[in-house]
């Protein structure tokens, strides 16, 4: 398990992200631009009901591919409501930072909150194989930066490893 670990992400509700083709009920498409989901989807009743998650991209920049990386358990799923009633009922780009010990793909979440969007190109998705999620994190101050590595393998345990960058 990991503890207190920081991923960063598109919030769906579970049900738009399922669906066929992962067209959403407002006609986002959600495996190549989840940041046009709108949060009137997201707080739809039956979406909701299905439960949040945490989408990166599995492709890259050039060419999303965005994945569930982990579903969120039912305080998480609270926590997500919550958090989406805040924003604009028209408001898209949910782009989130989830405080979470990642388990068999369900993200024990401790919080979310919005933040600036970055790269997660190269991610892995939901009980794929072992490979390493790469985000930049852009908040810090334009003379520094650091890049998460989350690495999700078989059993989606994941061990979050700071490493200090270079500017990218």
């Amino acid at each position: 398990a990991c503890e207190g670990a920081t991923m960063k992400g598109y919030l769906t509700d579970v049900l738009c992200m399922e669906k066929d083709g992962a067209v959403a009920l407002d006609g986002a498409k959600m495996w190549t631009e989840p940041g046009k989901h709108t949060v009137h989807c997201l707080l739809v009743p039956q979406c909701v009901a299905s439960g949040f998650g945490l989408l990166q991209n599995t492709g890259t920049d050039a060419s999303p591919n965005y994945r569930l990386v982990c579903k969120f358990d039912s305080d998480g799923n609270t926590k997500a409501e919550t958090y989406a009633r805040t924003l604009g009922e028209w408001d898209t780009e949910v782009f989130v930072a989830v405080e979470a010990e990642l388990s068999n793909g369900i993200c024990k979440v401790t919080s979310i909150t919005g933040t600036s969007y970055v790269s997660t190109a190269g991610a892995t998705e939901m009980g794929m194989s072992t490979g390493d999620v790469g985000t930049k994190d852009n908040t810090s101050s334009a003379s520094k930066s650091s890049t998460a590595v989350l690495s999700i393998n078989l059993l989606l345990v994941a061990t979050m490893t700071v490493l200090a960058a270079s500017a990218f």
